[in-house]
């Protein structure tokens, strides 16, 4: 292109205008329309929130027959409150016969295997037995 084309183009281009959008205030305890919860509610929610399985976790639980009961689920939450305060990242928490890939960061089950299976685990930086 020309330079006398660019010239000419750049004079049929209109000029940007900054408008500013009127400021909106909310008032403290305001429901989101997403959730309808506060702000406060949803951080608090989050906070308390327990461990997530991921949908390849869930997965494998069903594949092989694998029941978490309400004991081994507190001892997973346990080992994973334990990793976590270590400044782990993916941890292999082992439960008694289950072995748990969880993703600390995310709060997150990756994957679940019995122990008695052979296996490589890799890319985890901790290990918790509990």
């Amino acid at each position: 292109m020309k330079v006398t084309e660019l010239n000419f183009m750049a004079g049929k281009i209109p000029s940007i205008q900054t408008v500013k959008a009127p400021p909106v205030e909310l008032e403290r305890g305001t429901r989101t329309p997403q959730t309808g919860k506060t702000f406060s509610e949803v951080l608090s929610g989050q906070s308390r929130e327990g461990l997530k399985f991921s949908a390849h976790a869930v997965q494998r639980l069903n594949d092989r027959g694998m029941d978490i009961q309400p004991e081994e689920m507190q001892r997973l939450e346990t080992g994973f409150r334990q990793a976590s305060e270590k400044g782990a990242r993916n941890s292999l928490i082992l439960v008694d016969d289950h072995a748990y890939v969880v993703s600390i960061r995310n709060k997150t089950v990756v994957t679940t295997i019995p122990t008695g299976d052979r296996n490589i685990f890799t890319n985890v930086d901790s290990v918790a037995i509990v």
